[in-house]
C-alpha cells in the first residue's frame, strides 16, 4: 500500500517543474489519495 501512495505522489511531478506546479501536482495527488481512502467507491 505504501508503494501506491509513492507512486501516486511522484506521478506528476518533473525535474522542470515550477514550484507552483510542483504545489498543485503534489496537492492533486493527496486529494485523490484522500478521496480513495475516505469515500471507498
Amino acid at each position: 500500500m505504501i508503494a501506491s501512495f509513492s507512486r501516486a505522489l511522484a506521478e506528476e511531478l518533473r525535474f522542470n517543474q515550477t514550484s507552483q506546479d510542483f504545489d498543485e501536482a503534489m496537492k492533486s495527488a493527496i486529494e485523490s489519495i484522500y478521496d480513495a481512502s475516505v469515500n471507498k467507491k
